[in-house]
């Protein structure tokens, strides 16, 4: 057995435990079972193809690089798995390329940043809920089914602070007031909490919850002495429409600040699995924005309802797309029938290490080392610290880095 941080949740636990066999995980302890259904999955892309016929490494890289010059206006998406060297690499190009470049989680969603931008946001790192609070509330998320191990990392009681020692409890909002919608929700109870004016008849009907139940709810929270809310970051508890995302989280947002008149709250993003928490950290320290970049002009701009790589297929916009471990084509994905349509007509290049939907449509297909089990370099926990990523097997296959690096050298070579 070989120690492992764990991508397949973005907790990154660094207490995994793997036995390898060759170039597989065969077995992982704990057992965890996202971490057993990623690490030891066997669903891995070997090969090449340019035009959907096999092709050696340097064939598909030139192609790749002569498919992106003649781009006027190209899309980098995916970038869920790559390292923060990887993405770094991805920026790299797509500054070079004039591109938009725009991460999407493995459902073909961009980030949502309103709240932030808009309202702010209070969190905190995994240690300090472990060792503060005292009542957690899952905000529209189900965490054994997302991040199976999130208890097991926080703890039964808090070990610092006005709650030390006390049982830490746990509240799930959807399944204790059978509440459906988020931004309404939190609405509800920030007007609880401000003892502002609230239509009861209103509040009762589009949340979906009697006024009596919000109350014990907030009585609840305001006499807790840390309050920590985890949430779906891509979803948080609603459709696929990105305004309806946008609401909820700045419903959110604002619930957390309210709560600080009465006690210490944060609230803790669930992101998805693999690196997309570094990822947005790398755009944004390396352009000013976490998404939605655009370098047309010649220097980043941020056009978050214009220049997702979504929005810009469905405009057909998009003359190029580079999807790097990305599936928008597979089954769970949200994107609209048009942009589908559209990608499937744009000249594609697609790096992945899985035999993807995606992938199989692509005009070039570059094969990389699985990012789950043998890629390596820095990584995000979903609170934002950083962790170092080492390669649990040996590949033959390069990584993402290096293949990014190579269709830039190549384009490079020829005047690009």
């Amino acid at each position: 057995m070989r120690p492992h941080v764990c991508t397949a949740c973005s907790l990154l636990c660094d207490d995994v435990q793997v036995r390898v066999d060759g170039e597989r995980v065969v077995s992982v302890e704990p057992a965890c079972p996202k971490a057993v259904e990623r690490l030891t999955s066997t669903a891995i892309a070997a090969t090449c193809a340019v035009g959907g016929k096999a092709a050696d490494y340097e064939r598909a890289v030139a192609a790749a690089a002569e498919l992106l010059a003649a781009a006027k206006m190209p899309v980098v998406t995916g970038l869920q798995y790559a390292t923060v060297a990887a993405m770094r690499a991805a920026i790299e190009l797509a500054e070079r390329l004039g591109a938009t470049i725009d991460p999407i989680d493995d459902r073909g969603r961009s980030g949502e940043f309103a709240a932030v931008q808009s309202v702010g946001a209070v969190t905190a790192t995994l240690g300090e809920i472990a060792a503060r609070a005292d009542l957690v509330v899952n905000w529209f998320v189900d965490p054994v089914a997302t991040h199976p191990r999130l208890r097991e990392r926080l703890g039964d009681s808090p070990t610092l602070g006005a709650a030390t020692g006390a049982t830490r409890q746990w509240i799930d909002v959807a399944t204790k007031l059978q509440a459906t919608d988020a931004a309404e929700s939190a609405r509800v109870l920030r007007a609880l909490l401000q003892d502002a004016p609230l239509d009861e008849q209103r509040a009762e009907t589009t949340a979906g919850v009697p006024l009596a139940k919000w109350r014990d709810l907030a009585d609840q929270l305001a006499a807790a002495k840390y309050v920590a809310f985890v949430f779906d970051e891509t979803t948080l508890g609603v459709d696929d429409r990105d305004d309806q995302r946008r609401l909820a989280k700045v419903a959110l947002a604002e619930l957390v600040a309210a709560l600080h008149q009465h006690t210490r709250c944060v609230a803790l993003p669930l992101a998805p699995g693999g690196n997309l928490a570094g990822v947005r950290q790398t755009l944004t320290w390396q352009t000013g924005f976490p998404g939605a970049v655009t370098f047309a002009s010649g220097a980043p701009e941020y056009h978050p309802d214009e220049a997702t790589g979504q929005q810009m297929l469905a405009r057909g916009e998009a003359d190029a797309v580079l999807v790097v471990g990305g599936d928008p084509l597979g089954k769970h994905s949200t994107w609209s029938p048009t942009a589908r349509d559209a990608f499937c007509s744009t000249p594609t290049i697609v790096i992945d290490s899985t035999d993807t939907a995606t992938r199989q449509a692509a005009a070039v297909a570059l094969a990389v080392r699985p990012f789950h089990i043998a890629e390596a370099g820095s990584v995000f926990r979903t609170d934002g610290v950083a962790l170092p990523l080492a390669a649990a097997v040996d590949s033959h296959l390069p990584s993402c880095e290096q293949v990014l690096r190579d269709i830039a050298a190549a384009l490079l070579s020829r005047g690009g």
